[in-house]
């Protein structure tokens, strides 16, 4: 994963160079070529991008007891309550963990959580995630519900430990399975 630090260098180095053409009078022939070599070296770099994927957000999961655990891809429909596709699942191309988040039981439904934002330093990924209630003076149902997000992490040999922000108060921290794939 190129860093905010690689990222801020290459923006940087981008302005800087645009700045000292306009002030020197060079071509936009210079300034593309000195962008090109810079973006050269930003991207020839080992890519190690972390994709996370939002799997399920759903009112009523069931089976959930902890409020951050690891879960299968087999586990998504006790989860849910139902199957969501006939058959077997097929696994994804590179290796995922599935990280379900759990607030417990609700009077209605219409609590969510959000993801706000996530953050890779060394093998440690956090996640920042907002709690959300029903507005005020909504018209809800009068049911329990028990509102989940599960998220999918891959490649997942990238990140040793996801440590979990719910509305900045730490929520949960778990080491990231070893997975055989």
């Amino acid at each position: 994963m190129q860093s905010a630090g690689s990222f801020r260098l290459t923006r940087l180095f981008y302005f800087s160079t645009i700045n000292h053409a306009h002030q020197n009078n060079r071509s936009k022939r210079h300034v593309f070529a000195a962008l090109l070599a810079c973006l050269s070296i930003v991207a020839c770099g080992p890519s190690t991008s972390l994709s996370i994927t939002e799997v399920l957000a759903y009112d009523f999961c069931e089976a959930l007891e902890k409020p951050v655990s690891w879960v299968g891809l087999d586990d998504l429909s006790t989860i849910r309550g139902t199957a969501l596709v006939a058959g077997e699942l097929a696994p994804p191309e590179q290796p995922t963990v599935y990280l379900a988040l759990y607030n417990g039981q609700h009077p209605t439904p219409g609590f969510t959580f959000e993801l706000t934002e996530a953050n890779v330093d060394e093998d440690v990924l956090t996640l920042a995630l907002q709690w959300h209630k029903p507005k005020e003076n909504k018209l809800v149902a009068k049911a329990i519900s028990t509102p989940c997000l599960i998220l999918g992490l891959s490649p997942a040999g990238q990140i040793g430990q996801v440590e979990v922000r719910l509305d900045g108060v730490p929520f949960g921290n778990l080491s990231v399975p070893r997975l055989t794939q």
